[in-house]
This record gives structure tokens, sequence and C-alpha cells, in this order.
């Protein structure tokens, strides 16, 4: 996660570093052995300023020479504090889903292409709105909930129908058989998503039915925020965009 935090040991704030943060408790990695069953003060200056809180460390494990692994849980947390420490969580819950769902887009698109995709860029940026055509929502439930709207340029689209549907010409493929195309294409990266979140990141999740979005126009405003992933890869000598569109709340 690598957000670091301060935490004092007799008379100074030594560093270390927040390596998982949860409702209850922080994961912490440090270069200093700490007492269990024992509070402390910490700082993380990151998410509560130079708010002074309170944690008990309940394990302290030496896990290599001078590295000590710390689970520490907050004590009395104020309902200021508390809110900061829900959206901090509640961000890294999102970033893990997001990066699920990248890998599991550049992987199925792999896949389907029956190709090694060259010069793959991600582009990470929030944007203040975006119109969309025939895309597909993906969404799990479980101990991660989350959705991304996935949207491919023009001729992506068409392309993965078209390997999808073993189409010899793009061009005849009609609109109906290429969202068809999409929300199977979907259906199997919302697999790949649980599968990488499972294995990579030990989160258990189930998945939702894609959902077509025909024609919608989504705009920031003081309710949620926009915040898109675009995979930008080149196949056969041509470039394409595959971009995934996130809706945080505010």
């Amino acid at each position: 996660m690598g957000i670091k935090i301060q935490i004092r040991q007799k008379s100074e704030f030594v560093d270390a570093e927040i390596t998982a943060m949860h409702r209850d408790y922080i994961e912490v990695i440090s270069d200093r052995n700490f007492i269990e069953n024992f509070f402390y003060d910490i700082k993380i200056p990151e998410i509560t300023g130079e708010e002074i809180l309170k944690a008990e460390v309940k394990e302290c494990v030496q896990i290599k020479l001078r590295t000590y692994q710390l689970k520490m849980y907050f004590l009395d947390l104020k309902p200021n504090v508390k809110k900061k420490i829900d959206a901090a969580v509640q961000m890294q819950i999102m970033k893990k889903f997001e990066l699920a769902v990248a890998r599991a887009v550049s992987r199925v698109l792999q896949s389907t292409l029956k190709a090694e995709l060259t010069n793959i860029n991600y582009e990470i940026h929030d944007i203040d709105k975006y119109h969309f055509y025939n895309s597909i929502v993906v969404s799990v439930i479980g101990e991660i909930s989350g959705s991304a709207i996935l949207s491919f340029d023009e001729n992506l689209r068409k392309l993965v129908a078209a390997q999808m549907w073993s189409f010899a010409e793009i061009e005849v493929i009609d609109e109906e058989s290429v969202v068809e195309a999409l929300k199977e294409f979907a259906n199997i990266v919302l697999g790949n998503t649980t599968t990488i979140l499972s294995n990579n990141m030990g989160v258990k999740c189930d998945i939702k039915s894609p959902v077509v979005l025909h024609d919608k126009y989504i705009e920031t405003n003081d309710k949620i925020k926009l915040h898109q992933v675009s995979i930008k890869f080149n196949f056969l000598e041509k470039d394409y965009t595959a971009s995934l569109i996130f809706l945080h709340s505010v």
C-alpha cells in the first residue's frame, strides 16, 4: 500500500509503512520491534494529518533480520477520523478491483485475439464526463463490491466480435452481434477478475450478470467521480483502445 505511518516509541516517533488497511486495524512493516498488547501513539499524515491516534499492537512477528510485521488495532477513533480511515479503506478496495479488472481485460484480449499484444500502455486519469454507447457494465459482489464499465473503440468492438463469432469479414458484422460478443467477452473478464482477486489478492467475490448501457451520458458531480483506465495496444500493426470507467462515490 505504501502509506507512511509514524509510531511513538519511547520519546520519539519512528517511521514505518502500512501494507494493508482495514476499518478496525492496519498491517504495518517496521524495522523496530514493538511490544504486543501494548498501546502506542501513531500518526498517519497522508490520511489523518497530524492527529495523534491510539492503536494496540496485537501481533508483532519478525519476518527477517530487522524487519517486523505488525497488526495494530485502532482505539476509540473520533467520528471525523473514522470517516477518513473508512474512505482510505474503500479507496484501497477499489484499487484492488481496478487492477484486477484491467489485468483480466488484457488477459482476455490476448486470448480472444490469439496473439501477443504489443506496445501495451495503461493510462489512468480522472475524467469529467463519458458517453457510453453499447458499453458493458461488469460487477462483482462479496468481500469487494464494485462495478466497471467496459468500452471499446469502434474498430476494437468489431475485431473482438469477429474473433469470437469467427467472422472472416469484420464489415459484415451487425450491431446486435457485436453487443452479444461484448457481453460474452465481459463474462469471461468477470471470471478472470474473480480468479485474480482470489489467487493474487486473497479476496473472495461472486459475479453479477453483465448489463448493457445502450446510450448513456454520465458526468462527474458532487456525488460521483469518474475514473478511467485506458488500455492501449498494437495488434497486427493497428492501434486499439479498451477503456474501463469506474464510478467512485464522493
